[in-house]
Protein backbone atom coordinates (compact mmCIF):
# COMPACT_ATOMS: atom_id res chain seq x y z
CA UNK A 1 0.00 0.00 0.00
CA UNK A 2 1.61 3.50 -0.81
CA UNK A 3 0.93 6.09 1.45
CA UNK A 4 1.96 10.11 1.19
CA UNK A 5 1.73 11.67 4.52
CA UNK A 6 1.74 15.16 4.51
CA UNK A 7 2.09 17.59 7.27
CA UNK A 8 4.15 21.10 7.91
CA UNK A 9 5.17 20.49 11.72
CA UNK A 10 8.10 18.74 11.68
CA UNK A 11 8.35 17.16 14.96
CA UNK A 12 5.19 15.56 14.11
CA UNK A 13 6.34 13.89 10.87
CA UNK A 14 9.51 13.05 12.37
CA UNK A 15 7.30 10.98 14.85
CA UNK A 16 4.49 9.84 12.04
CA UNK A 17 7.94 8.42 10.19
CA UNK A 18 9.17 6.58 13.34
CA UNK A 19 5.99 4.79 14.09
CA UNK A 20 4.69 4.10 9.86
CA UNK A 21 7.62 2.94 8.59
CA UNK A 22 7.66 0.04 10.76
CA UNK A 23 4.23 -1.54 9.67
CA UNK A 24 4.04 -4.14 7.74
CA UNK A 25 2.93 -3.57 3.77
CA UNK A 26 3.00 -0.08 4.09
CA UNK A 27 5.28 2.08 1.46
CA UNK A 28 5.65 5.82 2.90
CA UNK A 29 6.44 8.31 1.45
CA UNK A 30 6.42 11.76 3.77
CA UNK A 31 5.86 15.30 2.15
CA UNK A 32 6.96 18.35 4.31
CA UNK A 33 3.52 20.67 3.53
CA UNK A 34 1.22 21.18 0.86
CA UNK A 35 3.87 22.14 -2.20
CA UNK A 36 5.85 19.06 -1.67
CA UNK A 37 2.90 16.91 -1.21
CA UNK A 38 1.54 18.37 -5.00
CA UNK A 39 4.95 17.30 -6.60
CA UNK A 40 4.48 13.75 -4.98
CA UNK A 41 1.19 13.20 -6.36
CA UNK A 42 2.15 13.68 -8.96
CA UNK A 43 5.33 11.42 -9.01
CA UNK A 44 3.73 8.59 -7.63
CA UNK A 45 0.93 6.42 -7.91
CA UNK A 46 -1.19 6.47 -4.52
CA UNK A 47 -3.35 4.11 -2.50
CA UNK A 48 -3.92 6.78 0.43
CA UNK A 49 -2.68 9.86 1.48
CA UNK A 50 -3.14 11.22 5.14
CA UNK A 51 -2.04 15.03 5.36
CA UNK A 52 -2.71 17.96 8.01
CA UNK A 53 -5.68 20.46 6.70
CA UNK A 54 -4.00 23.46 8.33
CA UNK A 55 -1.10 24.59 6.38
CA UNK A 56 0.30 27.69 5.14
CA UNK A 57 0.14 28.30 0.83
CA UNK A 58 -1.53 25.24 0.02
CA UNK A 59 -3.60 23.58 2.68
CA UNK A 60 -5.14 19.57 3.41
CA UNK A 61 -8.63 20.54 1.30
CA UNK A 62 -6.65 21.11 -1.67
CA UNK A 63 -3.86 18.20 -1.41
CA UNK A 64 -7.23 15.86 -1.01
CA UNK A 65 -8.20 17.49 -4.49
CA UNK A 66 -5.34 16.85 -6.59
CA UNK A 67 -4.94 13.10 -5.03
CA UNK A 68 -8.78 12.59 -6.32
CA UNK A 69 -8.31 14.09 -9.53
CA UNK A 70 -5.66 12.12 -9.90
CA UNK A 71 -7.44 8.82 -9.16
CA UNK A 72 -10.79 8.73 -7.37
CA UNK A 73 -10.38 5.58 -5.42
CA UNK A 74 -6.94 7.34 -3.20
CA UNK A 75 -8.46 6.95 -0.03
CA UNK A 76 -7.53 10.58 1.80
CA UNK A 77 -7.55 11.10 5.69
CA UNK A 78 -7.34 13.86 7.37
CA UNK A 79 -5.51 15.05 10.46
CA UNK A 80 -6.26 18.35 12.37
CA UNK A 81 -7.17 20.18 15.67
CA UNK A 82 -10.57 21.75 13.96
CA UNK A 83 -13.47 20.85 13.35
CA UNK A 84 -14.57 19.98 10.22
CA UNK A 85 -17.09 17.81 8.03
CA UNK A 86 -15.47 15.15 6.11
CA UNK A 87 -17.81 15.43 3.56
CA UNK A 88 -16.78 18.83 2.89
CA UNK A 89 -13.35 18.22 2.71
CA UNK A 90 -13.87 15.24 0.10
CA UNK A 91 -12.13 12.94 2.67
CA UNK A 92 -12.96 9.45 3.44
CA UNK A 93 -11.51 10.21 7.67
CA UNK A 94 -11.18 12.65 9.66
CA UNK A 95 -8.50 12.28 13.05
CA UNK A 96 -8.21 14.85 15.31
CA UNK A 97 -4.49 16.26 16.11
CA UNK A 98 -2.91 14.56 18.02
CA UNK A 99 -4.79 11.46 16.69
CA UNK A 100 -3.93 7.95 17.81
CA UNK A 101 -1.44 6.91 15.42
CA UNK A 102 -2.03 2.97 16.36
CA UNK A 103 -6.40 3.38 15.44
CA UNK A 104 -5.46 5.35 12.24
CA UNK A 105 -3.38 3.05 10.93
CA UNK A 106 -6.16 0.33 11.43
CA UNK A 107 -8.65 2.36 10.00
CA UNK A 108 -6.53 3.15 6.99
CA UNK A 109 -5.61 -0.91 7.30
CA UNK A 110 -9.40 -1.73 7.08
CA UNK A 111 -10.43 0.98 4.38
CA UNK A 112 -7.66 -0.35 2.10
CA UNK A 113 -8.75 -4.03 2.46
CA UNK A 114 -12.36 -2.73 1.53
CA UNK A 115 -11.26 -1.02 -1.57
CA UNK A 116 -9.23 -3.58 -2.64
CA UNK A 117 -11.81 -6.29 -2.00
CA UNK A 118 -14.06 -4.13 -4.54
CA UNK A 119 -11.41 -3.78 -7.02
CA UNK A 120 -10.75 -7.90 -7.05
CA UNK A 121 -14.40 -8.58 -7.84
CA UNK A 122 -15.23 -6.74 -10.16
CA UNK A 123 -14.97 -8.56 -13.75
Amino acid sequence: MKILVVDDDAALLRALRRRLRALPGWEVTFAAGGAAALIAIDEIELDVVLTDLNMPAIDGARVIAAARQRSASTICVVMTSAVVNEDELGADAVFDKPADIGEMARWIDQAYAKTTSKEAKRP
